[in-house]
């Protein structure tokens, strides 16, 4: 299943990123993932959220540019093993990874069950199909909204 990922181009200075943050949270915006990186004079940030429509215009208000992006959210059993299925699984099947980063869920337990971890790769339809194959569960963009 398709998750959609905002990527977002802010500019790389002190409270930028807290200023998206809390705009987004007083709209109650839900963010289900999110990663942040440093390109060197501006910061590009990929969000998951459960209101897609809602950030995109506050993203614009804002006066920042953005895109979206179909990535998946695959459940991996534990921290150690299950990830390292998934990751064997993509590799077999010649999909390279370009990000990978974690939900963050009151469900989330490092040490049990339901981690969940975002990935983007190179191609989408192809990693669904074969982690499905080897019984991977990935979630919909509604199951990620009601985490």
């Amino acid at each position: 299943m398709n998750v959609r990922q905002i990527t977002v181009f802010i500019e790389d200075k002190p409270g930028t990123l807290d200023e998206i943050m809390t705009a987004l949270t007083k709209k109650n915006i839900h963010i289900r993932a999110f990663t942040a990186v440093d390109m060197g004079g501006m910061t590009i940030l990929r969000i998951l959220v459960d209101n897609i429509m809602w950030t995109a215009s506050l993203i614009n208000e804002k006066g920042c540019a953005a895109t979206f992006t179909d990535v998946f959210v695959a459940e991996v059993s534990n921290a150690e093993t299950g990830l390292i299925k998934v990751l064997d699984i993509l590799r077999d099947s010649g999909i390279n990874i370009q990000h990978v980063y974690p939900v963050m869920s009151k469900n989330t337990r490092w040490i049990g069950r339901e981690i969940y971890m975002v990935f983007e790769v190179n191609d989408n339809a192809k990693a669904l199909e074969v982690l499905s194959e080897n019984g991977i569960k990935t979630l919909t963009q509604e199951e990620l909204s009601a985490l």
